[in-house]
């Protein structure tokens, strides 16, 4: 895929050109998590949902494709990326009603990109090597006995090496929010 940066100084066959029209989209995640408290610990599973809109490209003008590069090119599309992660948080503070946690977390995503016009999909396992993600957070929750809403920053970094050219790398960075409700289903 070619990012927004390549986009904005493409070689068409007019020459340099910027050939995105921004996008404004609001994208969703869902996450969903098992933890198990373990001490001071938290550890566990992380599911992640992404649905990521694309930058709208003027189809006025074609690119000049690398033959180095493994690519693909879309006028407008969407990723759905599936992510798995291992998750360890700490809290900093705990007290009763409320709690401070940073976390941090590693993983492993799959997922497609599809043509918003023609539907034509490539898989994420066809064109990248190496597919990493991490992720940092810092929760604040409020607890009301076995409930906890909580809400806070996050970033997700996840790796974009192309699979047949080992020098060409990217890197997608997703910066949000959450806000979620957790349930201890041990304790009492």
């Amino acid at each position: 895929m070619m990012n927004t940066e390549q986009l904005k100084g493409m070689i068409t066959t007019e020459g340099f050109k910027d050939a995105t029209i921004r996008n404004h989209d609001w994208d969703a995640n869902f996450k969903a998590e098992a933890l198990i408290g373990i001490k001071h610990f938290r550890v566990g599973y992380r599911f992640m949902y992404m649905h990521v809109n694309g930058p709208t490209v003027a189809a006025d003008y074609t690119p000049v494709m690398n033959g180095q590069q493994y690519t693909t090119y879309f006028n407008t599309s969407y990723t759905n990326i599936f992510a798995h992660y291992g998750v360890i948080e700490i809290p900093l503070i705990n007290i009763t009603h409320f709690a401070l946690t940073p976390g941090v977390a590693i993983g492993g995503y799959t997922g497609s990109h599809i043509d918003k016009t023609t539907g034509d999909k490539v898989q994420l396992t066809d064109v990248g090597r190496y597919r990493f993600t991490v992720g940092a957070e810092l929760n604040f929750e409020i607890k009301f006995g076995r409930a906890v809403i909580f809400f806070g920053p996050n970033y997700y970094m996840f790796n974009l090496q192309d699979k047949v050219n080992r020098d060409w790398h990217q890197y997608s960075h997703s910066v949000g929010a959450d806000l979620g409700l957790r349930v201890n289903l041990l304790s009492k």
